[in-house]
This record gives C-alpha cells, sequence and structure tokens, in this order.
C-alpha cells in the first residue's frame, strides 16, 4: 500500500515538474557586460525562452533599469523578435515608455474573441547610449507574463562598461615609441 502511494507520487512529482519547465520563462544575456564608447550606443541583447507550450496570455510587462543619467534608452527602438513560434500580436499595439528609473513596454489586451498566444524562443534588443562617460552601470530586464491560469515572471541583469578610448594623440604616441623602439634594436644590432 505505501508503495503505491509512494509511486503515485512520484508520477505526480514528475508530471508537475515537465508541466512547469514546459511553460517556464527565462531570461539569458548574451554576455555578461556590454562594452561601449564614451558618448557610444550599442546593444544589448538577451534570449527569452517562452517555453515549448504556447501560453495564451492576457498582459505582458517587460521593464528596463537602468540609471538614467547615466545611459539612455530608446524604448521606441526596443524589439522582441521570434525565432520559434511567430506570437499573434495583431490583436492591439505595445505601449511603450521612458520613465525616472529606465523604460517599460506593456501590451494589455482589450476585448477580443481570441487571447493571443506566444511560445518558443525570442531576442529582445536594448538600444543603449552613454550619457555619463566612463564607469560601469547595471541594466536590469525583468519580464512579465500573465495568463487565465498562472503569471509568469523572469529576470536578467547585464553591466554595461563605457571604457575611455585613447585619443589620436595617444595613438600617435604609440606608434612613434614602437617606431623608436624598433629603430633602436637595429641600430644596436
Amino acid at each position: 500500500m505505501t508503495s503505491a502511494l509512494v509511486r503515485s507520487l512520484a508520477a505526480l512529482i514528475v508530471g508537475l515538474t515537465l508541466v512547469c519547465s514546459a511553460s517556464a520563462l527565462t531570461i539569458t544575456p548574451h554576455q555578461p557586460s556590454l562594452l561601449v564608447a564614451p558618448g557610444g550606443s550599442a546593444s544589448a541583447e538577451f534570449d527569452i525562452d517562452f517555453g515549448s507550450t504556447p501560453l495564451d496570455f492576457i498582459a505582458l510587462q517587460l521593464d528596463l533599469g537602468f540609471n538614467v543619467s547615466r545611459l539612455s534608452g530608446d524604448v521606441d527602438l526596443v524589439t522582441l523578435n521570434f525565432s520559434d513560434t511567430e506570437p499573434q500580436f495583431a490583436l492591439g499595439d505595445f505601449i511603450r515608455a521612458n520613465h525616472d528609473g529606465g523604460a517599460s513596454v506593456s501590451w494589455v489586451i482589450g476585448p477580443v474573441q481570441v487571447l493571443p498566444r506566444v511560445s518558443g524562443m525570442a531576442l529582445l534588443s536594448v538600444p543603449l547610449t552613454d550619457l555619463g562617460g566612463a564607469g560601469l552601470t547595471p541594466l536590469t530586464v525583468n519580464l512579465m507574463l500573465s495568463t487565465l491560469d498562472d503569471e509568469f515572471d523572469a529576470g536578467a541583469r547585464m553591466d554595461v562598461v563605457v571604457s575611455a578610448v585613447p585619443e589620436p594623440q595617444v595613438w600617435m604616441l604609440a606608434l612613434l615609441g614602437g617606431c623608436g623602439l624598433f629603430v633602436m634594436r637595429r641600430w644596436m644590432s
């Protein structure tokens, strides 16, 4: 009796694990840090896995957090491209907004007959421009997907590193110094 109960519980746990993993929402940055030249622009990229089971959703909220005195991110240029199952977002438009702590992109359905559906892999691209000069500042991404039955939440972080680019005069001095060493070595040989 006890072994039958244990086997039944084990089967139930395995089944629940498979169901949860099929619909897991994960965000993975392409690299742990993104290098940007002072005053320059770059694009931070993240892979988003919505799972293999199609999810009918009622709301999708993407929050981008960054220091707005150090970075600028044009929310209108944030893209979400799907490589597997195409999402059905034709029922409405995303609402995009910059705010004091970064930016947000959201999609909430109105009165519709069919819920939009999403699954598979997507590529999130966030264009950023340096405003504050050399240093390091974090970029955080948080995605929440609400379905009729459940809410899925995932987040990721990437460090944005603004590295000082040498001035042309520094390059010229380095080149002259290297040429001088080469001439001196040939002269001593």
